[in-house]
């Protein structure tokens, strides 16, 4: 048994003690009443007691007023330790609310501290990647000026290196989040390819490599464009001269391609739609199974060598004055 198990046991003895006790003087006090009542019937008069009687009256007066005063101390007892009950409780309360009261200011203090702290680290963290946002934006466009160079370059080797080197700038603008600026990598690839003709040997090679790079793009494989697909961007190449060009499966939305030659171009499965073909040069050129759907076709060069075998098209795509397309699969 523990030293506080012992001491509430002892207390609540003491406690069941101390009203026996006052009732058992309480007893001998109105016992001893009892016999002075006794007494004084007896008697006719207090001059008729006999010595004996007397002395039994006085003693009995004697127990009367101990027990009183037994019992009057045993009550001023049992107030004050009630009294100290009561203050030794009220005590305890107070002093649990006290202790309550300092945990919840300090827990608030804490957490106060908990947020600012959290506040300051949030804060930092934003300016470290507004820091790091602008340093990897500015070596972006120092690389694009790089770029341009090379592309201006008369050699070869260096406009190709430039080609990819552009290519890959566009995926990194995109990653970073500004698909704005890598339309304007796109739109100096377009650039580059309306600039060259195909007589030249270096410009075929050239052309060969933009081509190449814009196909790995936009191309379908297994039902899925690519992961930085360039397909809803926008491709100018009006007038650009692309004889010849292998761009199947390859989709680019909204081209355009204008007054392009685009003889001999193998362009099977090719999606073109909202695409601009007026006055282009579809001579020769294979667009079996590609989808037509609200291309614009005005005046376009298309005769029987154009391979049109499996084509979808709908209503709102226009066709040449005087040319019937076959029928949409």
């Amino acid at each position: 048994m523990s030293v506080d198990s012992a001491s509430t046991n002892s207390g609540h003895k003491k406690d069941r003690q101390v009203p026996a006790v006052g009732l058992i003087v309480l007893g001998v006090g109105l016992a001893a009443v009892a016999v002075l009542v006794f007494v004084f019937l007896k008697v006719q008069s207090w001059h008729d007691l006999t010595p004996g009687q007397a002395t039994l009256l006085a003693g009995m007066g004697a127990i009367v007023a101990a027990s009183l005063a037994v019992w009057g101390a045993w009550i001023t007892r049992r107030g004050a330790e009630e009294n100290t009950q009561t203050q030794i409780a009220a005590d305890r309360e107070n002093l649990t609310s006290q202790i309550t009261a300092q945990s919840d200011n300090l827990s608030a203090q804490l957490h106060a501290q908990e947020i600012h702290l959290r506040t300051q680290i949030e804060a930092q963290s934003e300016q470290l990647r507004a820091t790091h946002a602008l340093e990897e934006a500015r070596d972006l466009r120092t690389r694009y000026t790089a770029v341009a160079q090379q592309l201006a370059e008369k050699t070869l080797v260096i406009r190709m290196a430039g080609t990819y080197a552009l290519a890959s700038l566009a995926d990194d603008w995109h990653a970073f989040g500004n698909d704005r600026e890598r339309q304007v990598c796109i739109d100096l690839l377009c650039a580059q390819l309306r600039d060259l003709t195909a007589t030249a040997d270096d410009d075929r090679k050239l052309r060969a490599a933009l081509i190449k790079v814009i196909h790995q793009h936009t191309k379908i494989s297994d039902d899925r464009l690519p992961e930085n697909g360039w397909s809803r961007c926008q491709f100018d190449l009006s007038s650009a001269d692309l004889q010849g060009i292998q761009l199947p499966q390859t989709v680019l939305f909204d081209a355009t391609l204008d007054d392009c030659n685009l003889s001999g171009a193998l362009l099977m499965g090719v999606q073109l739609s909202h695409a601009h073909l007026r006055r282009a040069d579809l001579r020769n050129a294979m667009l079996t199974f590609a989808r037509l759907r609200r291309v614009d076709l005005t005046d376009a060069q298309i005769d029987d060598s154009t391979e049109l075998t499996g084509i979808k098209y709908d209503n709102e795509t226009t066709w040449p004055q005087n040319f019937t397309p076959p029928p949409s699969t």
